[in-house]
């Protein structure tokens, strides 16, 4: 640890982001407490079709099982999307807590390493320039900025958002698919051809962003698509 890190870390000089009074370890990390409280997945239980957690003998999960085929290879998710990870990604995502985007990169990092994956190119999902304009920065592509370099591989704002869907949270699962359907278009096509995509977003739900999104990089010429995102919502959505 050099010099300066020790400095901070001693003072507590870069608290935890989440509670804001925690040990950051010098570096803005989660403290111990936070991490205990955010509910993790278990990666031995791992759904590959969203990320979340396995509920019996199958290989996916019960929404996965009501979904058609998933355009990407497999996905990963760090936490449950309740409690202490649902309040601290909603403080992510009101554009005040920016400095969440480095613990959570780092993270995301570390768990696809663990996961070998052959990625060659990290592409978040944008958000619609009023949002862009309200928050003052794209939760995901922060998220993308940290794990690239970690990962050795390239971040590209390679899609682009047509129109904004509005507010997903009531809609249903057929609802939140009809109106991502085309939502997407992909900005820089020559990027992406023969590449091997890690797709980077905060909150899986029903999957419907995603697959608008896998869905319009594999058309414009992406070999494969994989899926990060922090949180994966619990209960079941009809």
């Amino acid at each position: 640890m050099n010099i300066f890190k020790k400095f901070l870390k001693t003072f507590n000089l870069l608290p935890c982001p989440a509670c804001g009074r925690g040990d950051g370890g010098g570096e803005n990390d989660f403290c111990p407490d936070c991490l205990a409280a955010f509910g993790r997945f278990d990666p031995a239980r791992r759904c590959h079709g969203c990320g979340g957690e396995i509920s019996g003998v199958l290989a996916v999960c019960p929404l996965c099982l009501q979904e058609k085929k998933r355009p990407w290879l497999d996905a990963l998710a760090l936490f449950r999307y309740e409690n202490e990870a649902r309040e601290m990604i909603l403080r992510f995502k009101s554009g005040k807590h920016p400095a969440l985007a480095r613990p959570l990169g780092k993270m995301a990092a570390q768990l696809i390493r663990n996961c070998n994956w052959e990625i060659d190119l990290a592409v978040p999902i944008p958000v619609h320039y009023t949002r862009l304009w309200s928050r003052g920065y794209n939760q995901a592509e922060l998220l993308a900025r940290v794990a690239a370099p970690i990962l050795g591989i390239p971040c590209e704002n390679a899609l682009g958002k047509i129109f904004s869907p509005g507010k997903q949270a009531k809609r249903s699962r057929t609802g939140r698919h009809r109106q991502t359907k085309h939502a997407f278009v992909v900005e820089k096509p020559r990027r992406l051809a023969g590449k091997d995509i890690l797709l980077v977003d905060d909150v899986f739900t029903t999957g419907a962003t995603c697959d608008a999104a896998a869905r319009e990089l594999l058309k414009n010429g992406a070999r494969s698509v994989r899926v990060f995102t922090v949180c994966r919502t619990v209960g079941f959505l009809h």
